[in-house]
C-alpha cells in the first residue's frame, strides 16, 4: 500500500465517521423536536377538550376550596373557574400539562388561556361566538375560522398559531373552538432552530477532531511506506553493482574457457535478477504521486498505433496475429509515458502468455472525458484460472511456467496503480478460450 492510498483510506474514513456522526445528531434532534411537539399536541389536545366539555366557557363553573381554622367558621371562595369532580378528572389533566398541581387553584389559570369558541345548532346555524378570552380575534373573524375547520376533513389540528377542535354533541349540535398556542409553536420552532445550531456546530468540531486524529493515525503507516520506498531504492542501487561483478567474471571465463552449461546459466540468473531490480524500482515510481507537470490533452489513437507497431515484428517472429482496432481521435488528458507503460505492460503480458500460433488484440474507443482499451489473448488453459489475483504482486498462476516466460508478476500490479492514478479499473475476464484485459481511465485524480 502506498502513500496515496494510505490517504484515499483515509478520506473514506472521515467521510464515513462524519456521515455517522451527522446522522447520529440529526436523529437525536429529531427525536427531541419530535417528542416536544407530541408532548405539546397532547397538552393542547387536553386543554381543548376541557373547553369543549364546559361549552367554550370555563367561568360558568366554580371550584370550592374550604378552609380550617379554630377561630374561622367553614368558607368558600370561588378560586378559579373550574369544578373538581369526584374522579379526579382535572387534577389529572392539570398534572399532564403541568407536570404538577401546584398552583391550579390561582385565580390567574383562567387567564391564562387564550381561545375563542363558535357554538352551531344541529342544523349548523351559529348560535353563539364566544371570544372574551381573546382580543386580538374579532366576532367575524371567529365566524370565519370556525365555518373554515368545519369545512376542513381534520377535526383536529393547527391554522397558524391556533390549534383547533371540532366536536358533535349528542343532540347535533357542535362547537368549534380555537387555542392560540403562539407560545407552544414559537417554543417548538426555537428548539428545532437550536437543533441545527449545534449540528451544525457539531459538524465543525468533529470534522475538525477527525481530521485531527486520522492525521496522527496515518503518520506511523507513511512512515511505514516511505521507508519501504527507501530500502527498495538503495537495496536495488546495492545489488546492481555485485551483479555487474558477476556478470563481468563470467564473461571473463567465458573468453578464457569457452562457454559452458554453467556460465549460461550464471548469466541467465544474473539477467532475471537485473530484471527485477528493475520492476521493484518501476513500483516505487508507480506508487509515486503524479506530478501535473507531466500531463496535457493528448491523442491517445496515435500513441496506442505507435506502441503497438512496436510489437509488429515481435509477434510475428514467434508465429502470433497481431491484431488492432483503433478508433482514430480517441483524446484524454493523460502523461504519455503512462499510456505508453500500460499498453506496453499489457501486451507484452499478452504475447508471453498468449498460445503458440495464437492471437493477440487491442481495442481503444472513446468513454465520456476518459478513454477504454482491451488488449486479449488466446489462452485455451484459462477456464479454471483464478483471475481475481492476476493483480496481486508477484502472483503467478504457474510459477513453473512462467519462469520460463521470464515473469515477475509485477507486471500487472504496477499497471494497477497507474489505473489507480486516474479513477480507472481493470476488469479481467475470459471466453471462447480467449482472456480478455480492460482498462478504464476516468480521469486524472
Amino acid at each position: 500500500m502506498n502513500k496515496n492510498a494510505i490517504n484515499k483510506i483515509r478520506k473514506k474514513f472521515m467521510f464515513s465517521s462524519m456521515l455517522a456522526l451527522t446522522t447520529t445528531m440529526i436523529l437525536m434532534a429529531s427525536f427531541l423536536y419530535v417528542t416536544y411537539m407530541v408532548a405539546s399536541r397532547h397538552s393542547v389536545r387536553a386543554t381543548l377538550d376541557y373547553i369543549i366539555k364546559n361549552n367554550g366557557d370555563i367561568e360558568t363553573i366554580t371550584i370550592t376550596a374550604k378552609t380550617f381554622d379554630d377561630n374561622v367558621e367553614d368558607r368558600e371562595s370561588t378560586v378559579i373557574s373550574m369544578e373538581i369532580s369526584d374522579d379526579g378528572v382535572v387534577d389529572k389533566f392539570l398534572s399532564e400539562i403541568f407536570a404538577t398541581n401546584d398552583g391550579y387553584e390561582s385565580p390567574e389559570f383562567k387567564y391564562s388561556l387564550r381561545y375563542f369558541a363558535v357554538l352551531y345548532d344541529d342544523n349548523n346555524n351559529i348560535k353563539d361566538i364566544k371570544t372574551s378570552h381573546i382580543a386580538s380575534v374579532t366576532e367575524d373573524e371567529a365566524r370565519e375560522y370556525g365555518d373554515w375547520a368545519k369545512k376542513n376533513r381534520f377535526k383536529f389540528g393547527r391554522k397558524g398559531y391556533y390549534y383547533y377542535k371540532v366536536e358533535e354533541y349528542s343532540d347535533g349540535s357542535s362547537i368549534v373552538v380555537y387555542l392560540d398556542s403562539t407560545q407552544t409553536v414559537a417554543a417548538g420552532n426555537r428548539i428545532l432552530n437550536i437543533a441545527f445550531l449545534l449540528i451544525a456546530i457539531g459538524m465543525v468540531i468533529s470534522f475538525i477532531l477527525v481530521k485531527y486524529f486520522s492525521k496522527r493515525a496515518i503518520e506511523t503507516e507513511i512512515k511505514n511506506v516511505e521507508a519501504q520506498n527507501q530500502f527498495i531504492t538503495n537495496a536495488s542501487h546495492e545489488l546492481k553493482t555485485p551483479l555487474a561483478v558477476i556478470r563481468a567474471n563470467t564473461e571473463m571465463t567465458e573468453m578464457l574457457q569457452g562457454e559452458s552449461e554453467w556460465t549460461t546459466s550464471t548469466m541467465k540468473q544474473v539477467d532475471r535478477l537485473n530484471g527485477l531490480i528493475k520492476n521493484l524500482m518501476l513500483i516505487v515510481k508507480a506508487e509515486e504521486k503524479l506530478m501535473t507537470e507531466d500531463v496535457s490533452f493528448l491523442d491517445i489513437s496515435a500513441i496506442v498505433k505507435d506502441t503497438v507497431e512496436t510489437y509488429t515484428s515481435l509477434a510475428i517472429s514467434e508465429g502470433k496475429t497481431l491484431d488492432s482496432n483503433v478508433i482514430d481521435n480517441v483524446k484524454m488528458k493523460v502523461s504519455e509515458a503512462h499510456i505508453r507503460q500500460l499498453i506496453t505492460i499489457f501486451l507484452d503480458n499478452a504475447l508471453k502468455y498468449c498460445d503458440d500460433n495464437g492471437k493477440v488484440g487491442v481495442i481503444l474507443a472513446q468513454k465520456g472525458k476518459g478513454i477504454v482499451f482491451t488488449v486479449y489473448n488466446s489462452y485455451k488453459e484459462g477456464a479454471n484460472v483464478d483471475y481475481s489475483r492476476f493483480l496481486d504482486r508477484f502472483y503467478r498462476e504457474d510459477k513453473s511456467h512462467n519462469v520460463d516466460k521470464g515473469g515477475y508478476g509485477v507486471g500487472l500490479s504496477i499497471a494497477e496503480s497507474l489505473v489507480n492514478s486516474y479513477k480507472g479499473r481493470i476488469n479481467i475476464n475470459w471466453k471462447d478460450e480467449v482472456i480478455y484485459f480492460t482498462v478504464e481511465l476516468r480521469k486524472l485524480i
